[in-house]
């Protein structure tokens, strides 16, 4: 494991970029809005990556038609 300091939205950016163009072809609409813009982790950035990456496939696989899904964290929010 290699630890660095990774900028979480542009990571985000690249990630949703990258997925964006096949997300489309199964009538998924990606969109990204990170607040605040700058978030920086010490983190493994391939393995950072590698989750996120998984996670929007997994998105896109369990994907209903006609059902939306938004996913929003904010800072210091804990989800119940």
């Amino acid at each position: 494991m290699e630890l660095a300091e990774v900028e979480i939205a542009e990571l985000l950016r690249g990630a949703v970029s990258l997925h964006s163009e096949r997300a489309s072809h199964g009538g998924i609409d990606l969109a990204l809005k990170a607040e605040p813009e700058e978030i920086t982790v010490a983190a493994d950035e391939r393995r950072v990556r590698q989750v996120v990456f998984n996670l929007l496939s997994n998105a896109h696989h369990g994907r209903r038609p006609g059902r939306d899904r938004r996913h929003r964290h904010r800072p210091g929010h804990r989800p119940r």
